[in-house]
């Protein structure tokens, strides 16, 4: 946050200037003295540093050669031994400054177990000092400023879990803000695929759930979102409170939302806990474990608790409460829909009686006088408000809470399994197994098992009409965004289930006729090509058995049929690039024509894999038309005229936008992932491709907004990358390094 330190008001601002022409640059103060710490193989440095600049971008990255040092009874230095940080990097200012990993104008983490260097254990801290040092030799005088905060030495042990999913984080990526995302990922409890993300709220009735420097938590909601872009619905909310009287209608967000410590908080995959030592819910705990379509959860009031309360609440759209004492029950309606996502239903059932239950416009407050625990067990359902009792019922009934945590971990367990790691430490092993989470909690599954139908007994409110529709359907995912990473990771490391993931998204062409290239449940207009072409194909080559022919139909649907209604699916502009051989005009024409080739060869390898001859001509033909869009004057891939002509005369390959989507022309010079040896001889042989591909990763990192007249976020963060136009943050840029 602006103007304020990590965790507090204030930070430690170093500030100074290297100056012109000289050989490197040192300087050293002194924080804290006459310490005393001793050295064991637990003991551990943590603190975080935010680089700053001034006008323009330092690509120098001066500010980033400022660490934190520590100064040693015996008169040596951390900065001299060969402790490193959690990224492998030296605790030295100048090893800091050199591997270019901190992010200017964020708040970076460095922590080092200080025995990872034999030679330090037994040894005393005497000091705390900032350093300075730079190996640089500037042309002019380089100000720099960066600030410190949280300096931290503890007594901690590297964790060695019995379970891989105690490895995942789930807020890794919620500290961002939309202009720098860092992830900006919904911190979501839940099971592989789950039906709902039970995720912590701090920013009440946004998008964005979760940011991680805000503590203030106002409920946990049940979510259902992709991203921020796309949005989230199906949204409904439940707290702990004990600073509400029973009875009282007065249970809105202002009212109960409570300050909470990252300390007191635990967020796993299978499992989140908060606990509460002041505001509105202080002497409370509230925890959560999930099942496919409901969960656990277990509200703990300790002694010195005024009340015990729990409120229910739908703060995003209209749909109220309506308690069943008698069955010590609710059911509830949220009407947060959009995008084909229709009405969810809530059903829940504590497992002590509830006295004084009242309800205030969408929210409801029931309390639980002299009860220490109480467990609510919900589920909810998009088709009807019976369908969410039956859904409680078949994963929840008779179960405990620690039973359906024990599920929830060893269906993590399973998935994560898949892969294991010899060697890394706490941190990789962290790293790791939060990103595979984030693998597996996408795509989401919209069916229900009704015990009807025809499909085995699963049916799902269709986001493409009202009806209520036999079969599994999944959802959340943007093909463009996946098509290159996370679908090829589902073959390979789940082939098994990746058969169902394949079918649910075929079941979009079942029902509506086409699969959208964003399915958030229905279709979103966001972003460019049919890229589920290329993904089935892929899936086709690999082995993966699934229903072929209806994959088939809809990949030429997409690739031969125009469509009025580029949300539900289709290619743009069909009705003349069919003929023309790629997508004329402006407005990312260029980046639709560029993955239609992509995704036609995808189509023209199925149509081999099955015997289709004819089929198969025709798409390999048509894969090989991004030799259209290149222009040898200068090596790109450029948008054309009608008529063949060069869009841009004068291109400038570092603007973004216009033809170019969510990134420039370097990005896109060399997208022709489908015929690499087609791509070298455009260039002219391997020697100039291999010497453009050396440019483009170790010149400046600078952009010109473009097309988008302002600045994305995208931009910012591949410039952070630091290896020239590299933008590996993004979709477009993940296949260049294999090129």
């Amino acid at each position: 946050s602006a103007n304020r330190g990590w965790r507090g008001a204030r930070a430690l601002e170093v500030s100074g200037a290297q100056f012109a022409d000289t050989d490197g640059g040192y300087a050293y103060n002194v924080l804290f003295e006459d310490l005393n710490i001793p050295v064991t193989e637990k003991t551990r440095l943590k603190y975080v540093i935010f680089p700053q600049f001034s006008g323009n971008y330092d690509y120098e990255f001066t500010p980033m050669y400022v660490a934190v040092d520590l100064k040693f009874t015996d008169g040596t230095y951390l900065s001299q031994s060969n402790a490193v940080d959690q990224n492998g990097t030296g605790m030295n200012p100048l090893a800091q400054g050199q591997s270019k990993i901190l992010t200017f104008r964020q708040w970076n983490e460095i922590f080092a177990v200080l025995g990872s260097d034999p030679t330090l254990v037994g040894k005393t801290i005497d000091k705390i000092l900032v350093g300075f040092h730079s190996d640089k030799t500037p042309e002019a005088n380089i100000p720099f400023q960066a600030y410190i905060d949280d300096i931290r030495i503890t007594e901690t042990a590297p964790m060695d879990y019995d379970h891989l999913s105690d490895y995942v984080n789930t807020l890794r990526g919620t500290n961002g803000t939309g202009s720098f995302p860092r992830g900006l990922t919904v911190p979501g409890t839940t099971v592989p695929h789950g039906f709902n993300f039970f995720a912590p709220v701090t920013n009440s009735g946004s998008n964005t759930l979760y940011e991680y420097q805000h503590t203030s938590m106002k409920h946990i909601t049940f979510s259902h979102e992709p991203s921020i872009w796309v949005g989230d619905r199906g949204t409904w909310q439940f707290m702990v409170n004990t600073s509400i009287s029973a009875g009282s209608t007065s249970m809105g967000v202002n009212q109960r939302e409570a300050t909470f410590s990252h300390d007191n908080e635990i967020a796993k995959a299978h499992y989140y806990s908060v606990e509460f030592t002041e505001g509105n819910a202080a002497n409370s705990r509230l925890e959560v474990a999930p099942t496919m379509h409901g969960a656990a959860v277990r509200f703990t009031f300790k002694d010195g608790a005024a009340n015990r309360n729990v409120i229910l609440d739908n703060v995003r759209s209209n749909g109220g409460v309506t308690f069943d004492a008698a069955t010590q029950s609710f059911t509830a309606t949220s009407n947060h829909t959009g995008n084909g996502m229709k009405a969810m239903y809530v059903y829940g059932v504590f497992d002590k009686a509830y006295t004084s239950p009242v309800t205030s416009g969408n929210a409801g407050m029931a309390s639980f006088p002299g009860e220490d625990e109480v467990t609510l067990y919900v589920a909810s359902s998009f088709i009807s408000p019976e369908q969410a009792k039956k859904n409680l019922e078949m994963e929840l009934a008779g179960k405990s809470f620690e039973d359906v945590f024990e599920e929830a971990q060893a269906e993590w367990d399973e998935v994560l399994g898949r892969v294991e790691i010899e060697g890394a430490s706490e941190e990789q092993m962290v790293t790791f197994y939060s990103n595979m989470y984030r693998l597996y909690m996408y795509p989401n599954l919209l069916s229900e098992q009704t015990g009807e139908g025809e499909k085995d007994g699963w049916q799902y409110k269709s986001p493409y009409s009202n009806n209520v529709v036999d079969g599994k359907l999944y959802y959340n995912n943007g093909f463009w965004d996946t098509y290159r990473t996370t679908w090829a990771a589902y073959a390979l490391f789940t082939p098994e289930h990746d058969t169902e993931l394949l079918n649910g998204l075929i079941q979009h062409y079942i029902d509506q006729g086409r699969i959208p290239r964003w399915i958030a449940p229905g279709g979103t207009n966001s972003m460019v090509g049919t890229s589920s072409d290329v993904i089935l194909g892929d899936a086709l080559l690999r082995g993966i058995e699934f229903d072929v022919e209806n994959c088939f139909k809809s990949t030429l649907r997409n690739a031969a049929v125009y469509s009025s209604n580029l949300t539900q699916g289709g290619r743009k502009n069909l009705e003349t690039s069919i003929f023309e051989g790629f997508t004329a005009g402006a407005d990312e024409n260029m980046s639709w024509s560029l993955e239609g080739y992509i995704n036609d060869y995808g189509i023209a390898m199925m149509a081999e894999a099955m015997g289709l001859e004819d089929e198969y001509v025709y798409y390999i033909n048509r894969a090989q038309n991004y030799t259209h869009l290149f222009n040898q004057d200068g090596n790109w891939f450029q948008g054309v005229n009608s008529d063949g002509s060069w869009r841009v005369s004068n291109l400038n390959p570092i603007s973004w936008g216009a033809d170019y989507t969510e990134t420039n022309a370097w990005n896109m010079a060399f997208t022709a992932p489908q015929d690499g040896a087609g791509l070298v001889a455009l260039y002219g042989g391997k020697d100039v491709l291999a010497d453009k591909l050396d440019e483009f990763f170790t010149m400046h990192g600078d952009y010109v907004t473009g097309g988008y007249g302002g600045v994305i976020h995208e931009m910012l963060e591949a410039r952070e990358i630091k290896l020239g136009q590299y933008g590996h943050s993004n979709q477009p840029s993940h296949h260049i390094p294999y090129m």
